[in-house]
Parts: structure tokens; C-alpha cells; sequence
């Protein structure tokens, strides 16, 4: 709400958490006061395991997330962004502490692009002057069913490769619209990971959101229980090793939004 160019959006965003029922988070990062009461539940199992690797995070997180216990889930990661195109898209939220948040694709098409944009329309203008890549994908299930590649260029040829021949479920960095964007990452944040299901109904552009199964309650939310086993290791070792630096996090937050 501190900056002009997305106090709009956020005051949106507020409104839109209200009338749903949902807790304001868009990362624990920038939530203080819950990222320490997590800290303090995760102690008696992460404590000694971080004594032990505190000087590597990755190590830490690895061993970590042995001990949170999180399944090991068998996915393809394609690491630009995707953006809904179909009237009725369903998702699944698997990471929900960032901007934009990760998700399988269950039923639906999308764009997969280079980069986010602000609305489909300056999505597509874009693609027209060839500008992004020009990929459509439809997936059933979590998995690809059909996909049109006209051109890849800008996102790497491997990557994409990988995920339309995959017969995996797919993970994409799901980006809606500048203006949906903050109501999608707080929806995110109040449902349990890999047990969701998520409508996103698009209206000419305009995004809509509906829980279809999954919403977790505010005290769950509040508690980190809807954080995945990694993101708990991640939020605990950067806590612990004080590298949390609020305003950098929230500027590096905002300036990944489209035209900002």
C-alpha cells in the first residue's frame, strides 16, 4: 500500500482476502511476527540439524525437509511463466510463498511465456509482433494433452521440449494479470499444498478465483500449515541466520510485476 504504482492492486487485494474469508499473506517473509512463532514450533525438530549444517542452506534444507517428513512428489518444472487462457482453468497450488506461486496445471490452456504481463491483451500484442514465444498448451489431469508450438525463441528450447513430452504433471510459474495477480498469491497462501483444487474462471481477461476443495483454515494459515516441508526449511534457516531484509524482499517482490 507504500507504493503508488500498486497501492491500487493491493487495496484490491484486501478487499478481495475480505469478502473471501481469506488471511492477507502474500509471503511469510514479510509477515514478521507469524515467521516467528513458525520459527519457534519448528525448533525442537530443525534445531540440532541446524547447529550441525548451518554453514550450507542447501544442505540444511535437504536434511530438513527428511525430517518434516514432506513426500517426495515426481513433477516437470517448466521455470518461465504460464498464463490461463481457457474460460475455466482448474490448478493446483504446490508453493504458494512468492509471486507468482507454483502450480499444476489440472484442466485447461494456457500461454506459456518469457515473461508476465500486465493483461492478456498486452500478452497477446506481444506475441503478435513476436516479441514471446507463441506456445499454447492443454493439459487434462496435471497432464499435457495437446499443445501448439509456433515459435521458441526466448524461453530455452530444452526446457520446454521436456515439459510438452512429459507425461508427468507439469509445474508452472502461474501468472494471471497484474491487477488478479496479489488475490491469487493470498488465495494461494490459504489452502494446504498438493491438496487443492482451484478454479480460475477468465472473462475476457478478467480472472476470478474459486476454492474447490483445500481452503485451510485461519489458524492454519497463521501457523505456516500451509507452507510446504521446504519452504518451512527456507523461512527457518534465513530467520535463523538473520538474512531476512523485509524491504528488500517486498522490493524485489513488487519489481518482478509487469510494467512496474
Amino acid at each position: 500500500m507504500d507504493f503508488n504504482e500498486t497501492k491500487e492492486i493491493a487495496k484490491k487485494a484486501l478487499e478481495f482476502a475480505s469478502s473471501n474469508d481469506l488471511e492477507p499473506i502474500v509471503s511469510f517473509y514479510l509477515e514478521p511476527e507469524l515467521s516467528k512463532n513458525i520459527i519457534k514450533r519448528l525448533d525442537p525438530k530443525l534445531k540440532d540439524i541446524f547447529e550441525k549444517y548451518e554453514y550450507s542452506r542447501d544442505l540444511f534444507i535437504k536434511e530438513a525437509i527428511k525430517v518434516l517428513g514432506e513426500e517426495k512428489k515426481d513433477y516437470t518444472y517448466y521455470v518461465y511463466y504460464a498464463t490461463p487462457i481457457s474460460e475455466k482453468t482448474e490448478i493446483m497450488i504446490i508453493e504458494n510463498n512468492w509471486i507468482p506461486p507454483k502450480a499444476v496445471i489440472l484442466k485447461g490452456k494456457v500461454r506459456f511465456t518469457f515473461m508476465p504481463y500486465s493483461t492478456i491483451e498486452d500478452m497477446e500484442k506481444k506475441i503478435k509482433t513476436q516479441n514471446d514465444d507463441d506456445i499454447i498448451v492443454e493439459f487434462e489431469n496435471g497432464i499435457v494433452k495437446n499443445y501448439d508450438r509456433k515459435r521458441n525463441i526466448f524461453t530455452d528450447f530444452r526446457n520446454v521440449t521436456e515439459v510438452l513430452q512429459s507425461k508427468k504433471p507439469v509445474v508452472v510459474n502461474l501468472f494471471s494479470s497484474l491487477e488478479s495477480i496479489l488475490p491469487l498469491t493470498i488465495l494461494s497462501n490459504n489452502v494446504y499444498p498438493f491438496k487443492n483444487r482451484i478454479e480460475i474462471i477468465n472473462n475476457n481477461g478478467n480472472f476470478t478465483f474459486k476454492i474447490l476443495e483445500g481452503k485451510a483454515n485461519k489458524e492454519d494459515v497463521k501457523n505456516g500449515e500451509t507452507l510446504t516441508a521446504e519452504t518451512k526449511a527456507e523461512l527457518y534457516y534465513d530467520l535463523k541466520k538473520n538474512r531476512v531484509d523485509t524491504k528488500t524482499i517486498l522490493n524485489g517482490l513488487i519489481y518482478k510485476l509487469p510494467i512496474l
